[in-house]
């Protein structure tokens, strides 16, 4: 997304170095205001079925309609990551996560419109969740399935995040 005032005093911002050994940003010459343009973050979970399958969702929305993702979303204002990550599971799957555990931090700077994306994943084994109630919310997820790490599809949503922590993911429990 591409911003031209201030939110402070409503100057004009300009883009450059406020320093010399600064990085290039957006500023405000009149207030001072630095425009820090930061990830949006986001959630994801792999879930896991044995070691080598998982669970991914097709996405019904854009940006990246009919690629498939992990079930997660947002972060809400006042939300812990762990709280963002159950809520969404919920409302996509209908499912109940009991446990996660932390598995990593990716950014994807080039693919969700002009932001860029700070992905905070999470991963649960199959035993930690009640799959008897699932059921896909339409307006958000076209389909779920399961895919073997062997055999995954490649119309993958928000690839800096998804591709990179399922290459991740295999490297280390193919060590197992």
């Amino acid at each position: 997304m591409k911003y031209n005032f201030c939110p402070k005093c409503g100057s004009r911002l300009e883009f450059g170095k406020l320093k010399d050994n600064d990085k290039k940003r957006l500023y405000c010459p009149d207030c001072g205001f630095i425009f820090y343009q930061n990830p949006k973050p986001a959630v994801g979970v792999i879930i896991f079925r044995e070691p080598d399958e998982i669970l991914l969702v097709k996405r019904n929305i854009h940006p990246y309609k009919n690629f498939w993702s992990f079930a997660g979303g947002f972060i809400e204002e006042n939300e812990k990551p762990e709280d963002a990550l159950k809520r969404e599971v919920l409302e996509e799957l209908n499912l109940k996560v009991k446990k996660t555990d932390f598995f990593g931090f990716y950014v994807d700077n080039r693919s969700y419109q002009k932001d860029s994306l700070l992905g905070i994943i999470y991963f649960s084994s199959s035993d930690r969740i009640d799959f008897s109630n699932i059921k896909i919310d339409d307006d958000e997820i076209k389909d779920f399935k399961f895919f073997k790490l062997k055999n995954l599809p490649q119309k993958v949503a928000f690839p800096l995040i998804v591709k990179k922590s399922l290459e991740d993911f295999k490297e280390r429990f193919a060590k197992r």
